[in-house]
């Protein structure tokens, strides 16, 4: 093993971008220091090494933070370059930093939908990624890694499709990688969690059972996507008027009768204590209404939204939540400021 040169690892156990780091010091059998991170509680530590991001992994090296997964393991083969990770030629590597991005953007998205969703959003997230798989499959036929013989930094790179996925597919009760379909793929991610390296690094499979059972139950991924849609809906809704108003603020009411059905019967998100998704979607029962009226329109429906009402309620005399609300007078100042400074540019680019 090759001295540290003081490097050090911050990392969250289960994180797969961390895992991308790990595997690359170990294949270059460079010592360093583990840092464990509770990224739901971050520490001065990491947002002091990553203020922009504010996420893991952060590698050390001489009192120097890098960050982002991928930019770590190309200066990790740069600066120790034995056992080169990257192919030779500029070309590959090109292309393998190509698919790097391309996966984890595709694959990575629909996977983690497709664990969290259910019915037709379930079958449209599958859908997707079985689609990157068939990508994957044609460019790993009739090759042990990616890298060739050794791995490499696009193994590395896709290496959490080889432990990842599989945990994604039984938390969410469907399946992706069908080994009849990819059999090239299964026999790399065989001879990958058969590496050596990678053997001694995966996390218990049984801890991230329980993990992701917990995050998929945290924040649905459904209710996610339609609280992004009211947020962009309702925001332009205020900014414009006529049919582009009309049509935005169908939208929006149309994504609030869905988060209606999930608060039903319950005081909040969280049961009967807020909880994360409740700090999540906080802003709809104090911005929503300043909006409503800055823009002369209505969007909630205490007819239609009866459940989202009485949360709003609840939420509002929480006595952490009501000291902490800005005043409505300077929130209708502000607003009416902002409607008056965007309201052509908004009126303009979502024409009807």
């Amino acid at each position: 093993m090759m001295g540290s040169e003081e490097v050090k690892l911050v990392n969250f156990w289960v994180s797969p971008f961390g895992k991308r780091v790990e595997w690359a010091l170990k294949l270059k059998g460079i010592q360093y220091e583990y840092i464990e991170e509770d990224i739901f509680n971050k520490s001065n530590l990491l947002l002091e090494l990553n203020p922009i991001h504010k996420k893991v992994p952060v590698l050390i090296h001489r009192n120097k933070p890098i960050a982002e997964s991928f930019i770590i393991v190309e200066y990790i083969d740069e600066t120790w370059n034995h056992c080169p990770l990257l192919p030779p030629h500029p070309h590959q590597r090109a292309l393998a930093r190509f698919w790097a991005t391309t996966v984890e953007q595709k694959l990575g998205k629909a996977g983690w939908v497709a664990m969290s969703a259910s019915g037709d959003e379930q079958e449209k997230a599958v859908k997707e990624a079985t689609e990157m798989m068939e990508k994957i499959e044609e460019e790993i036929k009739g090759k042990k890694f990616f890298g060739g013989d050794n791995i490499g930094y696009l193994d590395i790179a896709l290496g959490w499709i080889s432990y990842l996925l599989p945990v994604w597919e039984e938390v969410g009760s469907m399946q992706i990688i069908d080994p009849l379909k990819y059999p090239s793929t299964t026999a790399w991610m065989t001879n990958f969690l058969n590496h050596p390296v990678i053997k001694d690094t995966l996390p218990p499979r049984d801890k991230m059972l329980v993990y992701y059972h917990s995050r998929k139950n945290t924040w649905p991924s459904s209710i996610f996507q339609n609280l992004v849609k009211l947020l962009e809906a309702a925001w332009i809704a205020m900014c414009t008027k006529g049919d582009v108003q009309k049509k935005l603020l169908k939208e929006a009411s149309e994504m609030l009768e869905k988060i209606e059905e999930e608060i039903k019967g319950k005081k909040f998100f969280g049961g009967d204590n807020i909880g994360y998704l409740d700090v999540a979607l906080g802003w709809i029962s104090y911005w929503l209404p300043v909006w409503e009226e800055v823009g002369s329109t209505q969007i909630m429906d205490p007819v239609k939204c009866p459940a989202i009402i009485a949360w709003m309620n609840n939420f509002l005399n929480h006595p952490v939540i009501k000291d902490t609300l800005p005043p409505r007078d300077k929130m209708l100042v502000y607003f009416n400021n902002r409607r008056e400074a965007l309201s052509s540019t908004f009126q303009d680019r979502f024409k009807v």
